[in-house]
């Protein structure tokens, strides 16, 4: 108790020892040992407050008016507590800003106790109110309405992040920036568009922080390749983000860009040899670039993995449309290349090693609507070795790929000296939309057409794709022989579904009159033949061949794509023996053999005089199974 209240206690002790005088209206005496004011209000504490006003009766140092203490009372009775007191937060990582959670009502402050709060990450420094907004995927200044767009961060190899967005996103579309970055480490890029022509003297890594590809992109803005890398054995990699508007890199200074959107090489020009690096793709979108060659991106001496991408409506003037990988070894998962033009050749792209050969893998890899214009719609693939698999029905495929004008070698794929293993892809259907044209792939050594079905499994030599099939036809009669400038011809009608190959076909030729005759081997066709004479196309020739006596003559590789029903002529001729009299020997079955080549049916034989014009004049006879043998080698994919 306090002096004071102790005081007012012992005098209404007294007091009420000597009772009250007779006739006294001052108040009776009771047991709390309280005094009245002229109201009659008792007043318990004595400290002159009536209990009416006063908060607290029962302690005389608190009344209206009392001084207000810091001690978590309500001193003078105005119903605030410790108005000399404050509130505080604790600050655990000395920012100045504490976490709004652990308020509490001071009157001193202790260390790590600060009286400004809304700190949104009392754990990181770097984070509170008023902090810089960087590109960290994080809420620098705990607002969430402040946006990270168009900031960008470098982190080096040390872990420390600056921020370089005024470097990075300075550029406009009309002034693209030019960044060069020589120090190794990683770009982090937030959402915008940022206009730039960027040149990588480095190991790098460029990523987009949103993890969604449409919502950070690089535009070279029609100036140049949005990215060069020409660093020797460089580490490249890309994640999330969308490379557009490049327009290659001009190497040689000839105004012939290459690599629109990425153009990364590390070609040693004093050794000519590429110093082998690596480029890493994931979740990139490249799109809308353009060049002389490779619309798309070129990676020229680096081992390469792309998944989870698209290329897509790229555009080269003179070839690869969509991408172009040179040496190294190459890894695509998940991709699409969708779209991509070329005015030249590979519409789709290219894969090619010119000092070396490579096996290469693609799982789930679409080529669609890719156009050429004059060779390969979708990929060529060059002295190298590609094993190409689907996981699901459609998750690989070739399908709509086009030339605008075919000329010589044509086709959805093309092989030049390589080998292309295929286990479940889809070419899509002959005659309908998603049909390749004119064929779905050739070889380039022999220049042998082929088409292929969806769910497709075969493999490709650099001569041959597939599984070679044997047929032999004739039947008995009587020996017939061609003299010089005339020709026999076995006729086959083809299946009304067939997608054959008519890889070549051969001759049991007998004897010539001659030694010095050679021959001719043409394959001719037509829609409706006469028995009297009609013209025929001829498609395929193969003149002055050397004759094997008493063996099987062979026409030598042809790969021709045989069409539903049509008729076909497999024709032998003599060619340029010294007199008109000399004549050759076709060796023929006494019995029977079968008519089935596995594409059609041979029905009929032929005659005429050889020419080596576009048509020739066919007469045929059908009241005998052609009196000679013949052989047909065919492939049908699978």
């Amino acid at each position: 108790m306090t002096l004071k209240k102790l005081s007012i206690s012992l005098g209404l002790a007294v007091l009420l020892a000597c009772g009250s005088k007779p006739g006294d209206d001052g108040p009776a005496p009771d047991d709390t040992g309280t005094s009245t004011d002229s109201g009659g209000t008792k007043d318990r504490d004595g400290d002159g407050s009536p209990a009416s006003e006063d908060c607290d009766d029962s302690d005389a140092d608190v009344y209206p008016g009392a001084v207000e203490l810091c001690d978590g009372f309500d001193n003078d009775c105005d119903s605030e507590i410790d108005e000399d007191g404050f509130a505080v937060f604790a600050d655990v990582d000395g920012d100045g800003f504490g976490d709004d959670s652990t308020e509490e009502w001071v009157c001193e402050a202790t260390e790590n106790q600060v009286q400004t709060g809304g700190d949104c990450n009392d754990s990181d420094s770097a984070v509170h109110p008023g902090a810089a907004e960087i590109c960290n995927g994080i809420d620098d200044d705990c607002d969430a309405a402040t946006s990270e767009s168009q900031t960008v961060n470098f982190v080096g190899t040390d872990g420390v992040l600056v921020d370089v967005s005024d470097v990075y996103a300075a550029g406009t579309s009309a002034n693209p920036a030019q960044p060069v970055q020589t120090e190794d480490g990683t770009l982090q890029f937030c959402e915008g568009t940022y206009y730039l022509n960027l040149t990588v003297e480095a190991d790098l890594t460029i990523e987009g922080m949103s993890q969604d590809a449409t919502t950070v992109v690089l535009d070279g803005a029609g100036a140049g390749a949005t990215i060069v890398s020409l660093q020797p054995y460089a580490a490249l990699s890309l994640m999330d983000l969308s490379i557009t508007g490049g327009a290659g890199y001009d190497y040689s200074s000839s105004n012939y860009p290459l690599g629109g959107g990425l153009y990364y090489s590390t070609h040693d020009p004093k050794n000519f040899t590429y110093q082998m690096g690596t480029v890493n793709m994931n979740n990139v979108l490249f799109y809308g670039n353009t060049a002389k060659l490779a619309g798309g991106f070129v990676i020229m001496g680096a081992n390469t993995t792309i998944e989870n991408s698209e290329i897509r409506e790229n555009h080269a003037d003179n070839g690869y449309g969509g991408f172009a990988l040179l040496d190294g070894t190459h890894q695509l998962v998940g991709v699409d290349v969708l779209n991509n033009t070329t005015d030249g050749f590979y519409g789709g792209g290219a894969i090619y090693a010119d000092y070396a050969s490579y096996v290469h893998s693609f799982e789930d890899v679409r080529f669609i609507g890719n156009q050429s214009g004059t060779s390969v719609g979708a990929l060529h693939l060059g002295m190298n070795t590609l094993n190409w698999s689907g996981t699901a029905a459609g998750s690989s495929a070739v399908i709509g790929n086009t030339t605008k004008n075919p000329t010589g070698v044509t086709g959805a794929l093309s092989l030049e000296s390589a080998y292309l293993e295929v286990s479940n892809v889809d070419f899509g259907a002959a005659g309908s939309s998603d049909d390749n044209g004119p064929y779905d792939l050739v070889l380039s050594n022999t220049n042998a057409n082929y088409r292929a079905p969806d769910a497709a499994s075969f493999s490709c030599s650099p001569t041959l794709c597939g599984t070679e099939n044997f047929y032999s036809m004739g039947g008995t009669g009587v020996s017939t022989d061609p003299p010089r400038g005339r020709f026999r011809a076995q006729i086959i009608l083809s299946n009304s579904s067939t997608t054959a190959t008519l890889q070549e076909f051969g001759w049991y030729i007998g004897k010539v009159t001659s030694s010095s005759c050679n021959v001719n081997f043409r394959l001719a066709s037509t829609k409706s033949p006469s028995s009297s004479g009609s013209a025929w196309d001829v498609l395929w020739s193969s003149t002055g061949n050397a004759i094997n006596q008493n063996k099987e003559n062979w026409s030598g590789p042809i790969g021709w794509v045989v069409e539903p029903n049509t008729y076909y002529a497999l024709i032998v001729a003599l060619a340029d023996c010294k007199y008109s009299s000399d004549e050759m020997l076709l060796y023929f079955s006494r019995s029977a053999k079968a008519t089935d080549v596995g594409w059609g049916t041979a029905l009929a034989y032929g005659t005429g005089d050889d020419s080596s014009s576009s048509q020739i004049t066919i007469n045929y006879t059908t009241s005998l199974a052609a009196p000679f043998d013949s052989e047909v080698s065919s492939v049908e994919l699978k």
